[in-house]
């Protein structure tokens, strides 16, 4: 992991697309190596890559690597002979599908924790417990799901303030996104249910969020959506 001394305090704005984090290291990982100018030129080759999430820079051979989206990549080391842009905080492993519309990478972890150990977890990948916020992303979530051992999984939605109108993990309640397929208002009034799930079925449902253990659902969205 880089030390916060090493980060560079700056990103590339573009008019058109998301900024890109600046830091001084040797990335390595799937993706292309092609030659640019300089490193603002590397980092503009990867704004108009749609699958490009980051671009390693080498000043001394001005070869740019280009980063495939969602892929895990390493940190070698150091180096203030390289440049790495990012869109989204490092990917460390493999599994991630993406989603278009949020420009966010999902994956389920087959880890079984209640539900602060699910947000632990997300964290420590970089990342969050997903925010389902329509029916595109709820589906690949669910999707995902399905074919593993397990009938649910953690998501970042919680109601302990607001009983019925959970705060996603993006920071808008669903009231906000119009997006809610659990089961009828009834069954969301146990003040010990205040964590949420999502079923391999693609419904949501209302659990317990100490004592029970179970897979979670994770997602690693662009430093601007963050």
């Amino acid at each position: 992991m880089l030390l916060a001394s090493c980060l560079l305090i700056l990103s590339l704005s573009f008019a058109t697309t998301s900024t890109l984090v600046v830091t001084r290291a040797k990335v390595k990982g799937p993706g292309y190596t092609i030659l640019a100018k300089n490193g603002k030129a590397c980092a503009s080759l990867c704004k108009s890559q749609p699958a490009c999430d980051s671009a390693n820079f080498n000043k001394e051979t001005n070869k740019c690597r280009i980063f495939s989206r969602c892929s895990p990549s390493l940190i070698v080391y150091n180096s203030t002979s390289h440049l790495h842009f990012s869109k989204r905080p490092l990917i460390t492993e493999n599994g991630y599908r993406y989603h278009e519309e949020s420009d966010s990478c999902l994956k389920l972890v087959e880890e079984l924790t209640d539900y602060a150990g699910a947000e632990a977890l997300c964290r420590s990948k970089n990342g969050r417990l997903v925010a389902l916020t329509d029916k595109r992303i709820n589906s690949l979530a669910a999707e995902m799901l399905s074919g593993s051992q397990s009938q649910f999984a953690w998501v970042g939605a919680t109601d302990s303030r607001w009983e019925g109108n959970p705060l996603l993990s993006d920071g808008r309640r669903v009231s906000e996104t119009g997006w809610f397929p659990a089961g009828s208002q009834e069954m969301r009034k146990d003040p010990r249910r205040n964590c949420w799930s999502l079923s391999d079925e693609g419904t949501w449902a209302e659990h317990p969020c100490k004592g029970r253990t179970q897979f979670s659902i994770c997602q690693i969205t662009t430093f601007d959506n963050s």
